[in-house]
Parts: C-alpha cells; sequence; structure tokens
C-alpha cells in the first residue's frame, strides 16, 4: 500500500487539534441541579393527576419553584466562579506591583552608593599607605621623612574627609529611600489585608451551605422515596423543605458574591495607592 505523502502532515494536525483541545478544556464545577429523572417525573405526573386540584396544583407550583431556584444557583456559580478568577489575576498583579515598589528608584541610588565608593577606593588605599609612612617615620624620628610626607598625608585626609562625606551621603539617600518604599509596602499589604476577613466570611458561607447541601441530598431521597408510594402529602412536604434549602443555598451565594463584591473593592483600593 502507497501512503499518501500528505498523511504524516494531517496526522499531526489532527494530533496538534486534540492535544490544544484537551489544554484547553474546562472541566464543569458547578454540582448538576436536582431535577427529577424520567422515573420519578413520571410517579410524579401521576400523583399530580391523581390528586386533587389544590394539591395538584401545590406539587406543580412548588417543583417549577424548586427548579428556579436550582437554576439560580447555577447562575449564582457561574457569578462568583468568574468573579473570584478575576479577583485572583487582579490581586496576583497588584502584589506584584507592590514587589516593584521604588525598584527603580532603589536600583539607582544603590548603584550610585557603589559606584561612589568604588571610586574613591585608590584614595582610601592611597591615604593607608602614606599614613603608615608617616607613622614609621615618626617611629624612627626621620624629620626629612615626618616633613615630606605630613604635608602630603595632610592633604589627603582632607579629600579622604571629603569623600567619606560624599559616600554616607550616598548610603543616607539610599537608606532613606530604602525606608520610605518599605512604609509604602507597608501600607499596601495592610490594605490588602481587608481581603481575609473576607476571605474568612466567604468560607464560613460555603461551610454552611456544604451542611444545607447535605440536608438538601437527604430530603431528595425522601422525595423519591414518596414518589415510590404514592404519597402526595409527604412529597409535597419534602419538596417544600428542599425549596427552603435551596433558597438558604441561593442566600449564602448571594453574600459570597457580595463578599467577592467586597475584595474587589479592596484590590482596586490597593491599586490606587500604589498609583
Amino acid at each position: 500500500m502507497i501512503m499518501n505523502p500528505r498523511w504524516p502532515i494531517l496526522l499531526a494536525s489532527m494530533l496538534l487539534a486534540v492535544i490544544i483541545a484537551a489544554g484547553t478544556a474546562v472541566p464543569a464545577v458547578h454540582a448538576a441541579p436536582f431535577e427529577l429523572t424520567v422515573t420519578y417525573k413520571t410517579a410524579f405526573d401521576k400523583m399530580t393527576a391523581s390528586a386533587d386540584k389544590t394539591t395538584a396544583a401545590k406539587l406543580k407550583q412548588q417543583y417549577a419553584d424548586l427548579l428556579a431556584s436550582q437554576k439560580q444557583e447555577v447562575s449564582w456559580d457561574t457569578f462568583i466562579s468568574g468573579l473570584h478568577s478575576r479577583n485572583t489575576t487582579a490581586e496576583t498583579a497588584v502584589r506584584e506591583k507592590i514587589k516593584q515598589v521604588d525598584a527603580a528608584k532603589l536600583e539607582k541610588l544603590k548603584s550610585e552608593a557603589d559606584k561612589t565608593r568604588e571610586k574613591y577606593a585608590d584614595l582610601f588605599e592611597l591615604y593607608d599607605k602614606m599614613y603608615s609612612q608617616l607613622r614609621l617615620a615618626k617611629s624612627i624620628d626621620s624629620k626629612t621623612a615626618v616633613a615630606l610626607l605630613k604635608p602630603q598625608v595632610d592633604s589627603l585626609k582632607i579629600a579622604v574627609a571629603i569623600a567619606r562625606d560624599d559616600i554616607r551621603g550616598k548610603d543616607a539617600a539610599y537608606k532613606a529611600a530604602k525606608t520610605a518604599a518599605a512604609k509604602k509596602i507597608a501600607a499596601y499589604k495592610k490594605t490588602l489585608e481587608g481581603i481575609e476577613s473576607y476571605e474568612s466570611k466567604i468560607k464560613t458561607a460555603k461551610a454552611t451551605n456544604s451542611s444545607t447541601k447535605k440536608l438538601f441530598d437527604a430530603e431528595a431521597r425522601i422525595v423519591k422515596d414518596a414518589l415510590k408510594k404514592g404519597d402526595s402529602k409527604r412529597t409535597l412536604g419534602s419538596l417544600s423543605k428542599l425549596l427552603a434549602y435551596s433558597k438558604q443555598i441561593n442566600e449564602q451565594k448571594a453574600k459570597i458574591y457580595s463578599f467577592e463584591g467586597q475584595i474587589t473593592a479592596i484590590i482596586t483600593a490597593t491599586g490606587k495607592q500604589i498609583a
């Protein structure tokens, strides 16, 4: 069999498409909403058909309200996920900006201080050498050598004093800028610390919803059992509880969204401080 020379290229293209699709696929992160399966929905329809008008109307309304509430849960999940993702990205960017506060200025000042110290290195070395020679001349009581060296040492001493003042000035400027930058960074981080309280509240709200969801799931099993047995009264009561649990979950999710909004405000405020 003769292979078409274009096949390897086509196969490579197909493989690349699969790899890209696999890498960009977004897994589902939201729990599937409660909804009666075909079997239970059939039982529910039979129940509403055989029940009196009032009970049938209540059953249909409760189930419709439950589905609507569940739909709202999914919407909240989408809103929360999107806002949380944006907050995470924004917070990372702001924290990176904080790391760079006055970085260029500090680097410049440090470089100036280092270069200034290097510039005077030869002067200090020469002064140390001449001063040592002067001390030696004095120790051997060589008046000629002392007379020759002392004026040079005195002249160098003045130059060294000026050099040291220059170095101290450069070092002081760098230290002052570093201290100022540290204060700014501390202030920015202090503002961002406000996020922690809202993250704690979000954690609490999620824990509350986790507990409520367990109650919801347990009640969902009761609904299915009631439908199996054709108990309309029990079904109505359980649907009512499910709706109440779903509403409670939505209340907590609304709070979570609000807390994420507060986090957005804090991140934005910090960004403005830096700017």
